[in-house]
This record gives structure tokens, sequence and C-alpha cells, in this order.
């Protein structure tokens, strides 16, 4: 008899061994291909926002100092940055899919970046016929405001991200103890 309960009792450590393993596997797996990746988009995202920003206020600059050649370099590179942003935080909703958090994070991104876009799209067109007073007092008052918009989007998501990365690596903890 105590044979076979040791020999019970090795079969249901080594199930609920095997069972933790897949657990920590599956949950480590989540971690490096989802929440890693998430991650390090939102953050270039947000990088490549502040990049197209800092454009905006290159060309304004650029033209006050009767620097219009550089115009339309500086331009692609505001464009550029604005569609690796966008195409960013898209990867970013489409690697997390299955953590909807995520995505109730960033529901009013679209709109902002719209606006924002918008915004600044109006700004280029006076900086290029010589209003560039008028461009800077429209950024000023709306283009900064839906920025600073956009980078609390950016922020709430990367910080979700964290949150259910945190959570999965306690979880991990608790289950290997």
């Amino acid at each position: 008899v105590p044979t076979s309960f040791v020999a019970i009792l090795l079969l249901v450590v080594s199930f609920i061994s095997i069972s933790n393993g897949r657990f920590l596997s599956q949950n480590t797996t989540t971690l490096s291909s989802v929440f890693t990746q998430a991650l390090s988009a939102a953050l270039n995202a947000d990088r490549d926002l502040y990049q197209a920003h800092s454009a905006l206020l290159d060309l304004m600059l650029a033209s006050q100092l009767n620097q219009d050649e550089l115009s339309s370099a500086i331009i692609a590179d505001y464009e550029e940055n604005v569609q690796q942003a966008k195409d960013r935080l898209a990867k970013v909703l489409n690697v997390t899919g299955d953590y909807g958090s995520v995505a109730g994070k960033a529901k009013s991104y679209q709109l902002d970046f719209d606006k924002w876009t918008t915004v600044n799209q109006r700004v280029i067109e006076q900086v290029q016929v010589g209003q560039v007073r008028q461009a800077a007092r429209e950024y000023r008052e709306q283009g900064m405001p839906l920025f600073d918009t956009l980078r609390g989007n950016f922020d709430r998501v990367g910080e979700e991200i964290k949150l259910l990365s945190d959570e999965i690596t306690q979880q991990n903890l608790s289950s290997s103890n």
C-alpha cells in the first residue's frame, strides 16, 4: 500500500509540475512576443510623434530665418514621422488584440490624431504662403494641446501594456512558488 501511495503522489506531483511548466512557458512566450513588441512599438510611436512635432517647429523656424529651401525636406520628415507613429500604434493594437484593455486606452487616439494632423496641415499651408506668425499662433493654441492629448493617449497605452506585463510576471512568480 505505501508503494502505490507514493506512486500516485509522484504522478500527481508530476502532473502539477508539467502544468506549471506549460503555464510558465506560455506566459513567458506572451511576455516576449506580445508585450515586448507592443511596448517597443508604443515607445517608438511616441518618439515618432515627437519628431513630427519637432519638424513642424523646425519648418516655422526655417521660414522665419529665410531658409525656405529646407521646407520640402522638413515637410517630408514630418510626413514620414506622422506615418510611422500611426503605423506603430496600429502595430501595438494589432499585437495586443487579445487584450481589449489596451484598445480601450487608445479609444480616442484616432480622432485626436486626425484633429492634430488637420491642424498641422493648415499650419504647413500657412507657413508655405508666408503666414508664419499665424501658423505659430494656430499651432500653439490648437496643435500643441492636441499634441499633448496624443502623447497622453500613447502614455496610457504604454502604461496598460506594462500593467498587463507585470500581472503576467506576477502570475509566473506566484505559480512557481
